[in-house]
């Protein structure tokens, strides 16, 4: 199958083309920057000028297509959010016009905005920033231009991906950085939790998608429950061998009443395409300290 990939030069695009790649799927890959990677070919280009590269697409003809692409991150203003509303559609249109039967493209839990608890994918969807707003909308358009042209449309909102690669400033390589300086972690909210899921998971989910997703559908991709913020600065001292009096001094400034936070519903996606995350919380921290010591 021939696959078109954008953004996969990024933290969850990498892993998503090397799960593509095992799998034999032939690629074609847009990048901003000239990229040369043993089998995949690359486009050089952009969300804003999908009419340059058009033509190339048109001659690769893809099957399915993988739209990870959100650039300026972590500016979630409004005008670089309607910025990636508009590339995003462009490339949309884009793959209907080349005859693309199946698109696979990423939201985001915070779609869900400010509810706790569990949700599922029928949980009513409430933005409350620009960034939200316009993932919505690019959802929702993107819907209804499959619905037009009879093509299959899967919607995934992943919670809180993390691995090696993540943005520095995420909270995971904050902690480590941290500790591998031996400077105390300063933590917004230390009585936090979150649905944290390794990015091997959210990978090994989308391929899934492109091979067995069917129809216009939307999956939850996460863990399915809350980790406290807390126990995963626990794991990363003892992981990388920093002192029991160390993050006991981080615990005594995080006690308290934890608090509730979203997680998802994971039931649809096991039902649909067979998907579950395998990587344990202690195992992918285990893995992600093990990528960054390397480096």
């Amino acid at each position: 199958m021939k696959v078109f990939v954008t953004g996969g030069t990024g933290f969850i695009g990498r892993y998503t083309i090397e799960e593509l790649k095992k799998r034999g799927y032939r690629l074609l890959a847009l990048s901003r920057k000239n990229h040369r990677e043993r089998g995949i070919d690359f486009i050089k280009g952009d969300l804003s000028d999908v009419a340059k590269w058009r033509g190339r697409l048109k001659k690769f003809k893809p099957v399915a297509a993988v739209h990870l692409a959100w650039e300026g991150i972590p500016d979630f203003s409004y005008a670089q959010s309607a910025r990636n509303l508009e590339g995003g559609l462009a490339i949309f249109a884009a793959l209907a016009e080349v005859g693309c039967k199946k698109i696979v493209a990423a939201g985001t839990c915070f779609e869900y905005g400010n509810r706790v608890g569990k949700v599922n994918e029928g949980t009513s969807v409430t933005p409350v920033s620009a960034f939200t707003a316009a993932k919505h909308a690019l959802h929702l358009m993107g819907e209804e231009l499959a619905k037009e042209k009879g093509m299959d449309f899967i919607w995934l909102r992943p919670f809180n991906p993390y691995g090696n690669g993540q943005r520095a400033g995420s909270l995971i390589p904050y902690i480590m950085r941290c500790v591998a300086w031996k400077i105390p972690p300063t933590l917004k909210n230390p009585l936090a939790r979150g649905d944290f899921i390794y990015v091997e998971d959210v990978a090994r989910a989308i391929v899934a998608a492109v091979a067995r997703g069917k129809g216009r559908v939307t999956y939850n991709l996460g863990s399915g429950h809350l980790t406290p913020v807390r126990d995963i600065a626990k794991v990363i001292c003892m992981e990388m061998g920093v002192s029991k009096e160390y993050y006991d001094a981080f615990s005594r400034i995080s006690r308290g009443k934890l608090r509730n936070a979203v997680y998802a519903g994971l039931n649809n996606i096991r039902r649909d395409i067979g998907w579950r995350p395998l990587v344990a919380i202690k195992t992918g921290i285990r893995k992600t300290i093990k990528d960054y010591e390397s480096r």
